[in-house]
């Protein structure tokens, strides 16, 4: 009996779903596998503990699963895949790789026509009108990014410091950030300056900033404001250029939405402005998300639940040495080659 597993992996944790004949889901998390947040070598390492965890939770049975990772685009896909490969758990006949915004887009309610924003650690916009995929950003936090908790922790961490020197109007943030930092914060911005994968030290601030801007700060509102503001463009983009009607919707997800529903119905708000009003949901399981990808590959016969909108684009397929093609499989990039 296949054992199925579903892998959501941000860039600061990494959730893992495993789905066994006659026992409960089985759930785990880790830290993330993102080489830009993690560094490389931690980021091979968290790959490692997170197999065996599904390995253990196999236990010897054969396995199938979906890894959604914040790192995979088409550029890095090789690559990570190549590493991915290596690591497979014993038994593992197949895994879909993709980016972690494509499950929301895969799976109901959207089921391949909508659109997707991701705001969390990073951020991330998809979306498809059945046929063709359109991704935006996921340039990682120097190139994209815009309206994440790293965005929102470095403007408002630049507008603390501005208020302290005067230079920016006064506000709650220089103290409220020191306050949670434990130390002054001028000595706290050298410091993730000096750090060699800030994006977590960095992304930690936005709920400061956030607590500020619900307590009536103007300056942490202009910050959460402009945020937001870019998410609701990014929806309004991919939507644009799908050309995608009203009845397709709109899914939600990541940190930032799931861990405040103020910022939650404040970005909302702020898309129904951009797009127009269309069905809105929240995302609030990405892991159970993605297992439930999984589950659509075991169910449908492995590569053939895949479209080619996706495949070797936003998806690919990774075998273990040995383990050959399925009749009928739309394949996609493979680890083997």
């Amino acid at each position: 009996m296949t054992v199925i597993y579903g892998i959501d992996a941000g860039s600061t944790h990494t959730r893992i779903c495993v789905e066994a004949p006659g026992v409960p889901v089985f759930r785990w998390q880790v830290g993330s596998i993102n080489p830009a947040a993690v560094g490389a070598a931690t980021a091979v390492d968290r790959l490692h503990e997170t197999f065996r965890v599904v390995a253990d939770a196999a236990a010897g049975r054969p396995s199938l699963g979906w890894l959604a990772s914040a790192s995979i685009v088409a550029d890095t896909a090789p690559e990570e895949l190549a590493v991915m490969r290596a690591l497979l758990p014993p038994g593992s006949t197949l895994l879909a790789v993709s980016n972690d915004a494509v499950p929301m887009l895969f799976a109901p309610p959207l089921a391949d026509c909508g659109a997707v924003v991701l705001a969390g650690t990073g951020s991330a916009f998809i979306g498809c009108d059945g046929t063709t995929v359109v991704q935006l950003g996921s340039y990682e936090y120097l190139g994209s990014d815009q309206g994440s908790g790293f965005d929102i922790g470095l403007h408002g961490l630049r507008a603390a410091l501005r208020a302290r020197d005067g230079i920016g109007p006064p506000s709650a943030l220089p103290e409220s950030l020191s306050r949670h930092v434990g130390r002054d914060l001028a000595s706290e911005a050298r410091h993730l300056a000096a750090v060699p994968f800030p994006k977590q030290a960095v992304a930690r601030l936005a709920p400061v900033v956030i607590q500020c801007w619900l307590g009536g700060d103007v300056v942490a509102g202009g910050v959460v404001t402009a945020a937001v503001e870019s998410l609701a463009a990014g929806v309004a983009q991919v939507r644009r250029q799908l050309q995608l009607a009203a009845a397709s919707g709109t899914v939600l997800a990541g940190g930032l939405v799931t861990g405040c529903a103020e910022f939650a119905s404040f970005l909302r708000a702020a898309i129904e402005r951009a797009c127009g009003r269309h069905p809105l949901t929240v995302c609030t399981d990405p892991a159970a998300t993605v297992l439930s990808c999984a589950r659509r590959l075991a169910e449908t016969g492995k590569g053939r639940a895949i479209g080619r909108a996706y495949l070797d684009r936003h998806v690919w397929l990774a075998r273990p040495a040995g383990v050959g093609h399925e009749s009928g499989d739309i394949v996609g990039y493979e680890a083997s080659q």
